[in-house]
């Protein structure tokens, strides 16, 4: 069914939370509603531009390119406890575009180069017992678009292509890794999925914006696919495995050579497409809410 409601999650302007049964998830109720209804609220004084969300000691974390939120000044990250909002430490001198928990601990990637006087190249973690960002060794030398955990050590992927941090230093992910700017990663049957604006890997074998690392090697997602490999025809931005099936998202007509207008799904054998894609929009985000996929972009019908 064709829906004319325009979504732009990208840069989310006002913040807002699932209400389930009268109460919302940030904890507020609403004492009118039905018991059956689901709807959206807003947030209270939400901050503008909201790249990554994500749960942290109970708390909805929330990060982007933004200066304040609750009126209050938090530079790119804050935390909401269903209430209030509060800042993080010193917060960053630039934008946040991931989050994720490694080893119990907040970690956040971006562009940023400093938490305050504590200098963290692109990636860093909050330490609850310092109550201050600390930096992961040296960082990683370009901005950080995507985070991810595989086999015990934190993927960082972004300009700079895929790096991983084993808890006292990073390292390269093999020597054929994507040779370009990695905007989504996911774990995915075993192997670490990549997807972005990349085209081949450093050894220069193609890989057309999605590739797969096995612990070993680098390859074209579907590189062993008995219908041959061909990636996707234009950048991947979103990667999430939804009931046992890798879906794809970005700003593609094509994938594994058929016609998929900005999303995908993927088994390691097939492409397959999902209804007719998007309106010749793009994808963002994909994510999962009690069994049904959720996605997100700037698309007015699919």
């Amino acid at each position: 069914m064709k829906n004319s409601v325009r979504l732009a999650v990208y840069l989310i302007a006002a913040l807002l939370v699932l209400t389930l049964a009268g109460t919302t998830l940030a904890g507020t109720s609403g004492s009118e509603a039905d018991p059956d209804d689901v709807y959206w609220q807003a947030v209270p004084d939400a901050p503008d531009s909201v790249y990554a969300l994500i749960e942290y000691n109970g708390n909805l974390i929330v990060a982007g390119r933004f200066i304040t939120a609750g009126g209050m000044t938090v530079n790119n990250i804050a935390s909401w406890d269903g209430s209030a909002w509060y800042a993080i430490g010193t917060g960053f001198n630039n934008q946040v575009k991931a989050l994720t928990i490694y080893e119990g601990e907040l970690v956040a990637g971006g562009f940023f180069t400093s938490a305050g006087a504590v200098s963290c190249n692109h990636v860093a973690k909050w330490v609850d017992t310092l109550a201050a960002w600390q930096p992961l060794g040296a960082g990683v030398s370009n901005a950080a678009y995507a985070l991810e955990v595989f086999q015990g050590e934190l993927i960082v992927g972004g300009d700079g292509g895929v790096a991983a941090w084993n808890g006292s230093s990073f390292h390269s992910l093999g020597s054929d890794g994507p040779a370009n700017q990695v905007r989504a990663l996911e774990v995915y049957e075993g192997d670490l999925v990549a997807g972005g604006w990349f085209t081949v890997g450093l050894d220069l074998e193609t890989l057309n914006h999605v590739a797969r690392w096995d612990g070993a090697v680098w390859h074209q997602l579907d590189y062993d696919s008995p219908w041959g490999a061909y990636g996707t025809n234009n950048v991947v931005l979103a990667l999430k495995e939804v009931h046992g099936e890798l879906w794809v998202g970005g700003d593609f007509s094509s994938a594994g050579g058929f016609s998929c207008v900005g999303i995908a799904r993927y088994n390691f054998e097939h492409w397959y497409s999902l209804g007719s894609g998007i309106d010749w929009g793009t994808v963002f985000s994909i994510g999962d809410y009690n069994g049904d996929a959720i996605v997100g972009g700037y698309f007015l019908t699919a």
